[in-house]
């Protein structure tokens, strides 16, 4: 019985997080619960174990992690930033820059529907009841009702709201205003019911509150008694809402003076204490330092130097606080008895990412929420739900459960430094990567472990380009500092090792392009303003200079080695590799592209190429949903060329399109915005526009704050680069699901229109 039981306990683990984590993929394509997921699965887990075989069908090799981490979910925004995010019982909401606000199912996290706040959204706040949902920007303070999405109320705001809340009951909705006002809004009729201007002067002195400048932060007691607010320069200001009166100040040494405007470290974030037994403001500063106050003496009574907190939140049991640091770690503090004892580090996690811009636990404290650039995560820590049952036969608060502190880090401390450039090996053994502090290691393709370090650039220096020349084994490296090595590898039985170094040369410009020749005897180096000709003997060879900042792609011509292609946002120049002389006219080849006016030096381009066809994929700078996808014939680049037109049918393509992994004579792989890679016909397509779907990414790989790094061998064994980790997926291609564009309808979606794939 007892292996029965770990059994079942296994399988509603791995139930509960393959809802969680893999819901957006079961939602495109159920039958992917049988040959995509398991491989997806940490290697520990029941489902795993049971359904994935290293002989046949898809597997992934590299992952370091076994087991499932604590990150329940994560959600990856296309197109605008996520701002805030708030829980109710029933929902999850997630507040976007573009003005939408998200609402996901608790339970399940599948998304629910959205509402336009229509502009920036800075706050959200449930009520009590779970029946409406306030939402603020700059200029508005909207209500909704939860059960039909529908606006109730819309509020108007001369100043910025600072806090939102609702009274008891729920019969008004409070606002905290940058102006110095709170404002009360009655829910039954929308009309206001009261307006208190505080008044911070406990001595009556009206210059001080002239010369104060506008408050920085505010937020209520959850008892709805006292307002603290911050302001740059002074000490945190307490005011009693009840008695519309000065309460005090709460200072960092101790003092009780409201006028002082000695140096004080500006608050970063605050939150009251979420219990009504204990009485606790937590205030993070500048300098990185964590306080809690006693809001009924107002002296400071805890301290904890190098928090860091960008923002704080509190569990509705107020037992536990939740910080987020501006390098993407999270900390959970549990708060001793009722707060005498102490404040406990009870658990770490070293994320290594975005800085973390919001917070909000579930309503039964076991989960949250956090938002970091254009990422939603959602955790559920297991020190939290052992906390909660534990703390089921705790009668009393001054009774607590002493927890162990955990430290778990996403990131493996001694390997923690992020993958930024590859370039694959033509055989398909091994992979070049280069990583975020300059260094240049060589990976298996077998499994995905590091084999060795070839070379450095300085140090901390982030490796930004890599491209191998097969013919005379040479490595090209480029960093963020526009420095340019060349070195040439050799292969022993020992393994991969540096010999000598044929160039190191730094630009002043950026670089943003590295090409070699088919004999690698040429290297060509583009920046915006410039293209420079290399001989491997470290001789310039020849030289093209913008007059201002240009975007241009260059390639190697497919079909004539002699020739490289530079493409401009609408001509196209054939160039001779011998000396970098221009062989069309000076006019150029003209490339009648569609929707020119959108794609000038703002537009951001990849350039694939098939042996008989070129891709390449635009990306206005800041409209993603606007990306482009042209294909050419690569015979027509030709010297006599006048103009050149793009094959028809791939007009609507290029907003679905994430990133372009490769081109395989005629054969496009692609993954696409829904994180699913997916291959096409090149030369069918126009005639028959099908799509097949193959796997999936996982929506955690993804790293919000870099391009995708992602790589097909001459194996057909796809390399992605997660982070610090490089995965390697074997057979990725075995299995297929035929999509149809024909039957594709558009729907809105965030900005501008989106192509989704519909399986006929």
């Amino acid at each position: 019985m007892g292996q029965q039981v770990q059994t079942v306990e296994a399988w509603s683990v791995d139930l509960i997080r393959v809802s969680a984590k893999f819901r957006t993929s079961l939602l495109t394509s159920p039958s992917s619960i049988q040959k995509l997921i398991p491989p997806m699965c940490p290697a520990d887990s029941i489902i795993a174990r049971q359904y994935t075989s290293p002989h046949r069908g898809l597997t992934v090799k590299g992952l370091k992690a076994k087991s499932w981490d604590d990150c329940l979910t994560q959600i990856n925004y296309r197109g605008a930033q996520a701002t805030v995010a708030a829980y109710g019982d029933r929902f999850f909401s997630v507040g976007m820059s573009d003005g939408q606000v998200i609402m996901y199912h608790t339970v399940s996290g599948q998304l629910n529907h959205s509402l336009n706040h229509g502009e920036r959204v800075k706050i959200l706040n449930f009520d009590d009841q779970n029946k409406v949902l306030a939402s603020s920007g700059l200029r508005n303070i909207r209500v909704w009702d939860l059960s039909t999405g529908q606006q109730l109320w819309c509020f108007p705001t001369i100043h910025r709201a600072l806090a939102l809340d609702f009274t008891g009951e729920d019969e008004c909705l409070m606002a905290a205003t940058q102006g110095g006002f709170v404002i009360y809004w009655r829910l039954s009729d929308g009309m206001e019911r009261a307006r208190i201007k505080w008044d911070f002067d406990s001595q009556g002195d009206a210059s001080i509150q002239r010369q104060r400048p506008p408050p920085t932060n505010a937020i209520f007691a959850p008892d709805h008694k006292l307002l603290a607010v911050s302001y740059r320069g002074y000490p945190i200001i307490l005011y009693d809402l009840a008695s519309e009166a000065f309460f005090g100040t709460c200072n960092r040494d101790g003092s009780s003076s409201v006028g002082d405007t000695g140096a004080h470290y500006p608050v970063v974030s605050m939150v009251f204490n979420s219990n009504l037994e204990t009485s606790f403001l937590i205030v993070s500063y500048g300098d990185g330092e964590l306080l809690l106050y006693d809001t009924w003496t107002l002296e400071p009574k805890h301290r904890l130097p190098k928090v860091n907190a960008q923002t704080i939140a509190c569990s509705p049991d107020g037992r536990t606080f939740v910080t987020g640091s501006s390098f993407g770690t999270l900390q959970i503090f549990n708060i001793d008895g009722d707060g005498d004892e102490g404040i406990s580090l009870i658990y770490y996690i070293n994320a290594y990412d975005d800085g973390i811009k919001s917070l909000a636990f579930s309503t039964d404290s076991l989960r949250f929420v956090d938002i970091r650039s254009s990422q939603c995560r959602v955790w559920e820590p297991a020190v939290l739900v052992r906390k909660g049952f534990d703390e089921c036969d705790q009668s009393e608060i001054s009774d607590p459960v002493t927890l162990v502190h955990e430290s778990v880090t996403l990131v493996d401390k001694e390997t923690k430094v992020d993958i930024t450039a590859i370039a694959c090996h033509p055989e398909g053994e091994v992979i070049f990567c280069g990583k975020q502090d300059g260094s240049i290691m060589t990976f298996l393709a077998e499994d995905g472990q590091e084999s060795g370090i070839l070379y450095k650039h300085a140090a901390n220096i982030a490796i930004t380009l890599l491209t191998w020349g097969s013919r005379e084994g040479v490595l090209v490296s480029a960093d963020e500092s526009s420095r340019i090595v060349v070195r040439k590898i050799v292969q022993s039985s020992t393994g991969w090792s540096p010999s000598d170094v044929l160039i190191d040369q730094r630009y002043s410009d950026s670089v943003n392009g590295i090409l070699l020749n088919s004999a690698n005897n040429r290297l060509l180096v583009s920046g915006y303003q410039f293209d420079e000709l290399w001989t491997m003997q470290g001789n310039s060879v020849g030289r093209r200079a913008f007059p201002s900042r240009q975007t241009h792609q260059v390639f190697a011509h497919p079909l004539h080695p002699e020739t490289l292609v530079v493409l401009e946002p609408t001509t196209a120049r054939i160039m001779n590799w011998e000396d970098l002389r221009e062989l069309s006219s000076a006019e150029g080849v003209r490339l009648n592209r569609y929707c020119d006016s959108l794609f000038g030096n703002s537009a951001s381009e990849l350039i694939f190429q098939g042996h008989s066809v070129l891709v390449g994929l635009s990306k206005p700078n800041g409209h993603k949903s606007l990306s482009r996808l042209e294909c050419w014939e690569s015979d027509d680049f030709r010297v006599g060329s006048k103009h050149i037109n793009p094959l028809s049918g791939f007009e609507m393509l290029g907003p679905s399109i994430e990133h372009i992994i490769a081109v395989v004579e005629t054969k496009l792989l692609f993954l696409d915005t829904d994180l699913w890679v997916c291959s096409l016909d090149l030369r069918n397509f126009a005639v028959t526009p099908e799509v097949k779907r193959h796997y999936f990414i996982p929506p955690d790989w993804k790293n919000s704050s870099s391009d995708v790094l992602f790589r097909l061998t001459s194996k057909n064994e796809f390399i992605f680069a997660k982070k610090h980790e490089l995965v390697i997926i074997k057979r990725g291609l075995d299995y297929s699901e035929s999509v149809s564009l024909a039957k594709a309808q558009q729907r809105t979606f965030k900005h501008g229109t989106r192509l989704q794939l519909a399986i006929p």
